[in-house]
């Protein structure tokens, strides 16, 4: 079984992941830029000039740690903290951020 929500730097339903994670269900996450809105977010701009990458780049690679290079940690934490718990595609069902 796999859970598709909608996962993004503004939207991070961690409590939701791991739940997934307990119950044997795969999470697949979609939206990774926000419709867009993220590739203008100034702390995703440092971060991909930081790397020599674009913010689409940076914004997938934290999502689904794909691409030839690693974000430090320090990034990692930097876009978890933009999580706002915006919604690009509508609401969703469950309410768990």
């Amino acid at each position: 079984m796999t859970h598709q929500i909608e996962f993004h730097p503004y939207q991070q339903p961690w409590k939701l992941i791991e739940y997934c994670r307990q119950q044997g269900i795969a999470f697949e996450g979609y939206c990774p830029l926000a419709k867009g809105q993220a590739l203008s977010n100034a702390t995703v701009i440092q971060i991909a000039e930081k790397y020599k990458r674009t913010p689409a780049q940076i914004c997938i690679r934290w999502s689904i740690q794909v691409f030839d290079f690693q974000l430090e940690e320090v990034d990692m934490e930097a876009l978890q903290k933009l999580h706002d718990g915006r919604r690009e595609l509508g609401s969703s069902k469950h309410g768990v951020t």
